[in-house]
């Protein structure tokens, strides 16, 4: 626990994005580790889902933000994992913040690698990629763009996909030029879907 603890901050503290909570100091006090982080005063992307806060230009914006986020950390080799609307927070000036890397892989030759128990399915169920489930040793930052568009289509739609995923213009009345984004997120097969975070962004834009 304790070597995972230092990985989560040292993986955070590597980043430096506006949309990725920045991580200022890792310390230890009388044996507790500690991380010194930004405050983020505000709601977390779950409490907008719930209170139905987002509309279809809302729900772009909080994408665009994410994608903006992943694609810096994946290009500093750094994997989620664990990306669901509890781990984004919205700031009181609109600003989105993607916080807990303590699940993240790290792609790089540190060492820090095998900290992360890749044998292991990780993350949390509803919003994992079939990869992470099914081939954990075989995870990489696609997974995270999954991730991404199950958030994506629970803030369209209210619910999270499951089964035959109906398109979102369908259930929420959206312009139907939005499904192609979201649906090609959810492809089960990594190679099917967008292959970058930057990828996304430009599909939103």
């Amino acid at each position: 626990r304790r070597k995972r603890f230092l990985l989560e901050a040292r993986s955070a503290a590597r980043l430096s994005h506006p949309a990725i909570a920045q991580v200022y100091d890792v310390d230890e006090h009388e044996g507790t580790i500690f991380i010194a982080m930004e405050l983020v005063e505000g709601k977390t992307i779950g409490d907008l889902i719930q209170n139905r806060e987002l509309d279809l230009l809302g729900a772009i914006d909080v994408a665009l933000q994410v994608a903006s986020g992943l694609a810096k950390a994946h290009a500093a080799g750094i994997v989620h994992r664990d990306i669901k609307p509890e781990n984004v927070l919205f700031d009181r000036f609109g600003g989105v913040k993607l916080v807990d890397f303590g699940l993240a892989k790290l792609s790089g030759d540190d060492g820090a690698l095998q900290l992360t128990r890749t044998d292991q399915a990780m993350g949390t169920l509803r919003y994992m990629a079939p990869e992470q489930l099914e081939r954990p040793r075989e995870v990489d930052h696609r997974a995270d763009l999954f991730s991404l568009g199950v958030i994506f289509y629970e803030m369209l739609t209210g619910h999270v996909p499951a089964g035959v995923v109906e398109p979102p213009s369908r259930i929420a009345g959206v312009d139907a030029g939005i499904d192609d984004v979201v649906l090609s997120a959810l492809e089960r097969e990594p190679g099917r879907r967008p292959q970058s975070a930057a990828d996304i962004e430009r599909q939103l834009k």
